[in-house]
Parts: C-alpha cells; structure tokens; sequence
C-alpha cells in the first residue's frame, strides 16, 4: 500500500501523520498504518486551510 509506504518515511523522521480518506473511501487505515491520525472524511479540506489554528508542516496528495 502506497499510503503505508509514505506514512513510514515520515513517521520515521519525526513527522505526525494524518490522513483524510475521499469520503467514499473505505479502506480502514488504521488496519495498515500505525500512529496516524485520521481526519473526518466529510469535513472539506478547503476549509482546514481556512482555519489559523490548525497548520501543516507538509502536504501530501495521490490522485487528488
């Protein structure tokens, strides 16, 4: 699994990863990956970029 792959790079290096699953996504992550965060598949991630108490260090998109 791709995703598995990327999230150990950078847990590896120190970084708390999240992932937002596509809302029709059902693949359980938390099955894959360990020490994730998930995040609400139905909560618009336009709108986390609005907010200024939530900040990422990074980005991560595949097929987006």
């Amino acid at each position: 699994m791709v995703y598995k792959t990327i999230a150990n790079k950078y847990q590896k290096i120190g970084y708390q990863v999240y992932i937002k699953p596509h809302p029709r996504d059902d693949i359980i992550y938390s099955d894959y990956i360990s020490e994730i965060i998930l995040l609400n598949p139905y909560y618009p991630i336009e709108l986390i970029d609005l907010r200024d108490d939530i900040k990422f260090d990074m980005l991560i998109t595949i097929c987006s």
